[in-house]
């Protein structure tokens, strides 16, 4: 993607000493967010960016309709809208 000159990319030495590989996107994003939406993805950021992601999925994990739910089976609907979630800010995603 660099050669396409999709993305650049930089380079960033680490307190360790190693060097960190840093990739830029030379356009902006693609999308059509509503006001509403843009506002609930910035809180997801706000709470959930100090973690890493070990530690996003093990929150994800322990969230009640995700426990309630046998592995590989779609989440229904009604579980993800219970009071029982640790999260007040639901996200839904549809994947095709």
């Amino acid at each position: 993607m660099v050669e396409e000159n999709k993305i650049s990319l930089g380079k960033r030495r680490l307190p360790c000493g190693k060097i960190m590989n840093r990739y830029f996107s030379l356009k902006g994003p693609e999308m059509d967010f509503k006001k509403e939406e843009l506002i609930l993805i910035n809180k997801v950021i706000k709470k959930l960016s100090h973690l890493n992601g070990k530690q996003i999925g093990e929150y994800s994990l322990s969230d009640y309709p995700v426990k309630k739910t046998e592995d590989n089976e779609i989440i229904e609907y009604g579980l993800a809208l219970s009071g029982k979630s640790k999260s007040r800010d639901k996200v839904f995603v549809k994947i095709n």
